[in-house]
């Protein structure tokens, strides 16, 4: 289980991502990830789980991301050198 201090929506990343300055932007969530954690005999995701409401999991709170993104050929390059 990775670190998840300072999580943000993932609407909130994609924004974070657009702000930077990138493009062709994708966003996948995958809530699944934390089920088959769960399902493990991982004994931090047995702890964190136990802590949690009951009929609650932990893809209803957290999900792994797969993000991609473009860098700008202009941010790289310089407008001069596309003339």
């Amino acid at each position: 289980m990775g670190c998840i201090a300072g999580a943000v929506p993932v609407s909130q990343t994609e924004t974070m991502v657009r702000d930077a300055g990138l493009e062709e932007i994708s966003v996948h969530s995958n809530p699944e990830y934390f089920k088959h954690l769960t399902a493990s005999d991982n004994p931090l995701a047995r702890k964190v789980v136990s802590c949690l409401s009951a009929g609650s999991s932990l893809g209803d709170f957290v999900s792994s991301m797969t993000i991609s993104a473009r860098k700008p050929i202009v941010g790289r390059i310089g407008k001069e050198m596309l003339q």
